[in-house]
């Protein structure tokens, strides 16, 4: 933040004080590119929901019962290729740990992904994380 100056700051009044980043500078500090997927197993995205256990929700009667069960969402022919349907609980391991989650046929996810919504009711699944790396595949297992 070298040249954000007061004498910059009175000469550009719109806002913009640095020059962009150059191409491929935002990638991540340096961490290796994620390996290839293999056929098995699922690519995990994690992402926020309106509705979660945030103190704001969690602690309203109006808004608490509107945050969805913690679940793992799953292409169906993802599902169907795994013999489980919604509600089934799978064995969802990464490179780190090891958990037991329910799981929910999702249309809306690509094949090939297990999407995640963070911070939800009865959902603790950060074991399975590991932020040094650029990706993280998890293998899913019926357990019956």
């Amino acid at each position: 933040f070298a040249p954000v100056s007061t004498g910059a700051l009175s000469r550009s009044r719109d806002g913009v004080l640095l020059a962009p980043s150059p191409a491929g500078s935002l990638d991540g500090g340096g961490r290796p590119a994620p390996a290839a997927r293999s056929s098995y197993d699922l690519r995990l995205v994690v992402s926020r929901t309106l509705y979660d256990a945030g103190t704001t929700v969690s602690e309203s009667p109006s808004l608490a019962p509107l945050a969805p069960k913690a679940r793992l969402h799953v292409h169906p022919l993802d599902l169907d290729r795994l013999g489980a349907t919604t509600g089934t609980s799978l064995k969802v391991s990464s490179a780190r740990a090891s958990r037991v989650l329910e799981v929910e046929a999702d249309g809306r996810v690509p094949r090939g992904v297990a999407w995640w919504p963070f911070n939800q009711p009865g959902s603790d699944a950060t074991d399975l994380f590991d932020p040094a790396t650029g990706a993280i595949d998890l293998r899913v297992e019926n357990l019956t």
